[in-house]
């Protein structure tokens, strides 16, 4: 975990050259972006516009008119992450349940919460984040709240469609869990110019491709028998595995998604030596390399961490707006403070701490509020070892 001082830039300085390299975006909106991802930082308690105006600059009314118009988060988010990540990167979409009450809330339907393990009564976000290979971590690029009623598989492709071209120069390769195993998001996914990787059912219908001599007449055969995931024959296996488990891998036709894919066929080994789980992963590159697949796809928990720290630390939850456009803005500025927290003061090798960033900006901003109002004089606020041991003042990490 960074210090105060530290010669790195800060959360303000980076959310600043994002927003510079935005056009068409005004001084003043550029200001309140950025005062409102620090504030989401600082602030202890609930997260609403009533709070805002407590520690921020402007009246509860400001905050209230400024989330109601649209922003680009997309385009703060590329800014950030796509300087800030590694040579090796994977996109990631997950859906997070977030409870709401109330009736004249938009987007209020039943939807899928995997803390109850059960159907319930509230808001849904998409998540699309960027997954740093080698730092093993991920930064939120947007989130898009799902609309009530049908039609929701479409509504996750487009969240990561819509604006594809800019995603490519991030990352080519997409990681979802088995849910969105399904022909019509895999096409989509696929017109856009991205490749899935993701977890398909140990009993989905894979078949063997037809190598053989085909008939002078007629239409030519494509399948060669069904893949039996616990005897693999007819796969590859690959040298090199984990301890206790044995990687398979060989490009099979998947029957519910119409094409051909690449598995990676993951094996865990009991004492006797027999498979006694099966985890069947694919993607639709063929030529990606197994490990690859699996490596890929253990990221995606990632994104998982991104919307706890959110829910913990941000306020994710806390919005008690009930329009589309302040609900977007707030859904995203919660989970970018997280990104941009990351992005300050996570360091390689050791834990990152959402709670300790929050003491930190917390126990700065009541500094720099005692120094305001009786009048210091602020150059004793460049003393680093004496202001060090006031801001990092309840830290686990300090």
């Amino acid at each position: 975990m960074k210090t105060t001082t530290a010669s790195a830039p800060g959360p303000e300085g980076l959310v600043s050259c994002a927003l510079s390299k935005m056009p068409g975006l005004g001084r003043r909106r550029s200001r309140f972006i950025t005062q409102v991802l620090l504030l989401v930082l600082s602030l202890r308690g609930r997260l609403n516009f009533l709070q805002l105006a407590r520690l921020g600059p402007w009246c509860e009314r400001t905050f209230r008119r400024h989330f109601t118009l649209p922003f680009d988060w997309l385009g703060l988010n590329l800014g950030l992450a796509g300087g800030s990540a590694g040579a090796e990167r994977v996109l990631i979409l997950d859906p997070s349940f977030l409870a709401k009450s109330g009736q004249g809330t938009y987007g209020l339907d039943r939807f899928w919460s995997g803390c109850s393990g059960a159907v319930q009564h509230g808001l849904e976000a998409a998540g699309l984040a960027v997954a740093d290979v080698a730092a093993h971590t991920a930064y939120h690029l947007l989130a898009a709240q799902t609309p009530p009623g049908g039609g929701r598989m479409e509504h996750y492709a487009w969240v990561v469609t819509h604006r594809a071209a800019e995603l490519r120069e991030l990352a080519l390769h997409l990681a979802v869990d088995g849910f969105f195993y399904k022909k019509g998001f895999a096409d989509a996914v696929r017109s856009a110019g991205l490749h899935l990787v993701g977890l398909m059912r140990v009993d989905a219908e894979l078949r063997h491709a037809y190598q053989g001599e085909q008939k002078p007449v007629g239409r030519p055969r494509k399948y060669a028998g069904r893949v039996d995931v616990r005897r693999p024959s007819g796969l590859e296996e690959v040298a090199g595995a984990e301890k206790g488990t044995r990687l398979f891998t060989g490009v099979v036709w998947s029957m519910a998604l119409g094409r051909k894919v690449r598995l990676a066929l993951v094996h865990r080994l009991g004492g006797d030596g027999e498979a006694r789980e099966v985890k069947v992963l694919y993607s639709t590159d063929l030529g990606l390399a197994a490990e690859k697949i699996v490596a890929y796809y253990r990221l995606r928990f990632q994104v998982e961490f991104l919307f706890r720290d959110a829910k913990q630390h941000a306020g994710l939850a806390h919005c008690q707006a009930r329009a589309k456009e302040r609900l977007d803005f707030h859904l995203n500025a919660s989970l970018t403070a997280v990104s941009l927290a990351k992005l300050a003061y996570a360091k390689p090798g050791q834990p990152f701490s959402m709670a300790d960033v929050k003491t930190l900006h917390h126990n700065r901003t009541m500094l720099e509020r005692v120094f305001s109002v009786f009048g210091f004089d602020k150059s004793h606020l460049n003393n680093k070892d004496k202001t060090d041991c006031v801001l990092n003042f309840g830290r686990i990490a300090a």
